[in-house]
């Protein structure tokens, strides 16, 4: 997968959805449309799992660690 920002994903998903609200689109192009956009949704969701999964908790020492879902405040 590309480095392509997430906005620029959800622009794509944009432009596919302002085409797909079109009255006159042939079927076939707006099948393809439709799968290029699961696509990049797909693309979205692995980003945002992969970040979620790389947060880190900075510890008051300064020092990087992976982030403990059982942290107490």
């Amino acid at each position: 997968m590309d480095n392509e920002l997430l906005s620029d994903k959800f622009k794509q998903i944009e432009e596919i959805l302002s085409f797909l609200e079109k009255d006159d689109i042939d079927i076939e192009d707006a099948v393809c449309k439709y799968a290029k956009a699961k696509e990049i949704l797909k693309e979205c969701k692995d980003t945002i799992d992969t970040a979620e999964k790389e947060v880190l908790k900075l510890s008051s020492s300064g020092e990087v660690t992976p982030f403990d879902e059982d942290i107490s405040f």
